[in-house]
C-alpha cells in the first residue's frame, strides 16, 4: 500500500499556513508549482497585487475574486474563469509549444500564429538570435520574421520552431546545471516560460475564412484519436492527406 504520510503532511502544512501568497502556498506543496492551481477553486479571494508569475491557472475558477494589479505571465489565465472586468487576462493564444508537437496533428490541417511578445521573450531568455533559431529550425529568416510579427504560418513551420525552442532550452539548462557545484532546479524556472500558452490555431474554409480553434474544442479530437485513425485513415500512422477539424468532426457525428 502506498505511503501517503508525506503528502498528508504537506497538505496539513498548507492548511495551517498563514501565508496569503498563492506562489508561496504552491511552493509549500513540494509538487509541480507551475500546474499546482490548474482546475482549482479560487473563488471569493482577494489576490490584488500578488506576484503570480511562474504559475498557470488553466481550468481554475476565479469567480468573484479580485485580481487588480497582479503580476502574471501572459497566457497564464487562458482556460480559466474570471470576472468580466478581468477578461483581458485571457486571449486566443491558448496552446503551448508542446501541444502542436502531438502526433494528432498528423491528421489535422490547421494554421498557426505565435504570440509575438512571448516569442521575443523566449528568444531573449534563451540568449539566441533569430538567425540562430532559423538555422536550428531549418527554416529561412523571412518565414521566422512572419512568426515574429504574429502572422499566420504553416503548421510544419511552427512545429519546427516549437521543437527547436524546447530542444535549445533543454540543452542550455543541462549545460548550466552541469557547471553548478550545488545544483538547483533552474530547468523548471526556464521551462515555465515555454510552458505558458503562446500558440493560436485556426482552420480555413472558403466560406468562413480563418476560424479560431480553442484548446477546449480540440479535446473532441484527442478523445476520438483512435476512432479517427481507424475509421477515417484506416489506421495509417502517416496519412497522405489531412482534414480541417470541422470536417473530421462531421465524419464522427
Amino acid at each position: 500500500m502506498p505511503d501517503f504520510s508525506e503528502g498528508l503532511l504537506k497538505a496539513l502544512k498548507i492548511l495551517r499556513s498563514d501565508k496569503k501568497s498563492l506562489k508561496e502556498l504552491a511552493g509549500i506543496s513540494g509538487v509541480d508549482v507551475f500546474r499546482f492551481f490548474n482546475h482549482a477553486d479560487l473563488r471569493n479571494l482577494d489576490l490584488s497585487h500578488q506576484d503570480l508569475t511562474g504559475l498557470n491557472f488553466f481550468g481554475a475558477d476565479f469567480g468573484n475574486t479580485r485580481l487588480d494589479g497582479i503580476s502574471y505571465d501572459v497566457g497564464a489565465f487562458n482556460g480559466s474563469k474570471v470576472l468580466e472586468k478581468y477578461s483581458s487576462l485571457i486571449d486566443d493564444f491558448d496552446f503551448c509549444l508542446s501541444d502542436i508537437l502531438d502526433d494528432l496533428f498528423k491528421y489535422l490541417y490547421v494554421f498557426v500564429q505565435i504570440r509575438p511578445e512571448s516569442l521575443e521573450r523566449t528568444i531573449s531568455t534563451l540568449r539566441i538570435s533569430y538567425q540562430g533559431l532559423a538555422n536550428h529550425s531549418n527554416i529561412n529568416v523571412g518565414t521566422l520574421r512572419k512568426a515574429r510579427r504574429g502572422e499566420i504560418i504553416a503548421l510544419e513551420t511552427a512545429q519546427s520552431v516549437a521543437s527547436s525552442l524546447l530542444q535549445i532550452e533543454d540543452e542550455k539548462s543541462r549545460d548550466i546545471e552541469s557547471q553548478l557545484k550545488f545544483k538547483i532546479d533552474l530547468r523548471q524556472r526556464r521551462r515555465n516560460l515555454l510552458l505558458q500558452p503562446m500558440i493560436k490555431l485556426s482552420q480555413f474554409s472558403n466560406s468562413d475564412g480563418f476560424k479560431i480553434i480553442r484548446s477546449v474544442d480540440l479535446r473532441f479530437f484527442t478523445t476520438n484519436r483512435e476512432v479517427i485513425k481507424r475509421n477515417i485513415y484506416d489506421g495509417l500512422e502517416d496519412p497522405q492527406y489531412r482534414f480541417i477539424p470541422s470536417v473530421i468532426e462531421n465524419f464522427l457525428t
